[in-house]
C-alpha cells in the first residue's frame, strides 16, 4: 500500500469531522512537505477531518508536492513572502483572511496544529486520530509537554494580557507548554481568546499558550503518541533545525 494510505472500506469512511488540521509549509523543503502531509491527506481524502494549508513563501517543487497528495484545493492562504507563523495561523483560523475573532470560520470542536517539520507516525492515522480525539474529551489543550524559564519581561508582559487571572508562577519561573510543532486545542478556546494574538509574530505563542491555559484554569494534558514533533531524518522530537526567520520570544524584552 502507498505510504499514506489508508486501508478502510468505503462503507466506513462516512465520518464526523470534528477536527480543522491546520498545517503550515515553509520555504524549498519539499521533502518535510511530502513527510508531514502524506497521512493528513489520506485522512482529508477520507473525510476524517478539515484540512486547511498555509504556503509561506514556498518553492516550486513543495507546490509541486501539494499537487502530488491532492491537496491543493485545501491552500487557504499562499504568501509569496514569509508572513512568519502567527500571522499565518490568524489567517487559517479565519478562511484565508486577517480576521478577528468574530471571524472565525472553524466550525469543528477542536483544532489541530502541524508545522511542516511534524507529521502523524502511527501506522493507522485513523486509528490515532480517535486517540487525539479521547484525550481532547478530557483536556483543553494537548501536545507534547515541556518546561521553560520565564524571564522577568516575560512575566511582566503576562500581568499584562486579558487572560492574566493572578495565578502566581512557579518558584523556578518554569511554565508547562505544548511545544509549538504540533498540538491540538477546543476551538471554543481559541475564539474566547482571540488567539494566535495579533502581536504573536514567531516565537513564544507555544510557551504563551501554555500560560494562558495555566492562568485559567484549564486543562493542559501531555501527549504525543504517534506523532513525530519537529522531527529529524531519524523521527526525534525536537531536533529539526531551525529554519528561515529567527526572533526572541514574544514579551522577552518587554519595559511595560
Amino acid at each position: 500500500m502507498p505510504a499514506g494510505t489508508v486501508d478502510r472500506p468505503a462503507d466506513s469512511c462516512n465520518l464526523v469531522r470534528n477536527f480543522t488540521v491546520c498545517v503550515l509549509l515553509y520555504g524549498d523543503f519539499p521533502k518535510l512537505a511530502a513527510r508531514c502531509l502524506g497521512k493528513i491527506a489520506a485522512l482529508a481524502k477520507l473525510g476524517a477531518i478539515e484540512l486547511r494549508i498555509g504556503c509561506n513563501a514556498i518553492s516550486a517543487r513543495s507546490e509541486s508536492v501539494l499537487r502530488e497528495f491532492g491537496v491543493a484545493r485545501h491552500v487557504v492562504c499562499s504568501a509569496p513572502k514569509n508572513l512568519k507563523k502567527y500571522p499565518m495561523m490568524r489567517r487559517l483560523f479565519a478562511g484565508g483572511s486577517d480576521a478577528p475573532s468574530d471571524g472565525y470560520t472553524v466550525s469543528t470542536p477542536y483544532v489541530m496544529w502541524f508545522d511542516d517539520d511534524s507529521y502523524i507516525s502511527s501506522e493507522d492515522p485513523l486509528d490515532w486520530l480517535a486517540s487525539v480525539e479521547r484525550q481532547m474529551a478530557r483536556a483543553d489543550l494537548i501536545g507534547s509537554v515541556y518546561h521553560i524559564w520565564l524571564n522577568e519581561n516575560q512575566r511582566r508582559w503576562i500581568h499584562t494580557q486579558p487572560w492574566y487571572a493572578g495565578q502566581p508562577f512557579p518558584m523556578n519561573d518554569l511554565v508547562p507548554y505544548p511545544t509549538g510543532g504540533w498540538w491540538a486545542v477546543r476551538t471554543s478556546l481559541l475564539r474566547q481568546y482571540d488567539w494566535p494574538l495579533r502581536a504573536l509574530v514567531h516565537r513564544g505563542g507555544d510557551v504563551m499558550l501554555g500560560e494562558l491555559v495555566r492562568q485559567q484554569g484549564l486543562r493542559l494534558a501531555h501527549f504525543r503518541q504517534g506523532v513525530a514533533i519537529n522531527a529529524n531524518v531519524y523521527g526525534e522530537e525536537s531536533q529539526s533545525r531551525r529554519r528561515g526567520f529567527d526572533s526572541d520570544p514574544i514579551g522577552w524584552d518587554y519595559q511595560g
